[in-house]
Formats: structure tokens, C-alpha cells, sequence
């Protein structure tokens, strides 16, 4: 991704975001675009963020996070728009219906997934470069 990109990112809704957020999307690895699952996971797609985050906000989501990817099951993943957490958030799509609940709380269902971006993009790797091998065979 280029600055512009996030330029329009931050823009678009408004937003601060995290130095070791932008620095891992300028430096975008090569190894997460050859897979070809990451672009849901882990976007680097300007327009897909900020249509996610912005539909996102429109309901209950506390205003520190920032979807950063979504799986095929339609599970979000988060950072916070802080440089003080680098923590990946994971939340459940079947827990989140519980935001209509008088008892909802988010602690319950915001998981720490993994512990920085790096983190993330290492099991990205290994569990669909995984999957990519079941499906395809070892001679990719």
C-alpha cells in the first residue's frame, strides 16, 4: 500500500491510524500476496477498509478499533488505533450477536488473537500455505 492509500484511509473515516499499522502496510510482505487468501484476512485494500470500518461503526463496535481483516466465516479481526496495543482482536461474528443484550459486554467477546502484526502474518503463512497445499498438493 502507498501513503496516498492510507492517506485516504485515515481521511475517509477519520482516523489516526497506528505508526506500526501504516509501517507493516507500506511494507506489505510478499509472502501474504503469493497466497492469494490474504486479501480478506489481512487487507491492504483501501477501498475494502474503509467500507468494513465504516459500516462497522454504524453499530455498537467501540470507537478504538479498526477492522483490519475479516475470515470466511465472516469473523472480524481488529487492532486498536493506538501505538500503545499492537494486539490482533479477534471477534466471533456469533458472539457479536449478543450487542442487542441489555447484558453485553465487549471484554466478553474482543479475544487477543495474536500479540503484534507480525505475529498474525506468521500464522497467516503457515496456516494457509497449509490449506493451499491440501488443496493443491505439495508442487504449488
Amino acid at each position: 500500500m502507498k501513503k496516498d492509500e492510507i492517506g485516504k484511509i485515515e481521511h475517509s473515516l477519520e482516523v489516526k491510524l497506528p505508526d506500526h499499522y501504516k509501517n507493516f502496510l507500506l511494507h506489505y510482505p510478499e509472502e501474504l500476496r503469493e497466497l492469494n487468501f490474504h486479501k480478506e484476512f489481512f487487507s491492504e485494500d483501501s477501498d475494502w477498509l474503509i467500507e468494513i470500518n465504516q459500516l462497522l461503526s454504524k453499530g455498537a463496535l467501540p470507537k478504538d478499533l479498526y477492522a483490519i481483516g475479516m475470515d470466511f466465516g465472516g469473523n472480524f479481526f481488529f487492532i486498536k488505533k493506538t501505538d500503545l496495543d499492537e494486539t490482533v482482536y479477534f471477534i466471533d461474528h456469533e458472539d457479536a450477536s449478543e450487542l442487542d443484550s441489555d447484558e453485553f459486554y465487549w471484554d466478553n467477546i474482543l479475544s487477543p488473537d495474536h500479540k503484534n502484526l507480525n505475529e498474525f502474518k506468521n500464522w497467516l503463512i503457515d496456516f494457509y500455505g497449509d490449506t493451499v497445499k491440501s488443496l493443491t498438493g505439495p508442487n504449488l
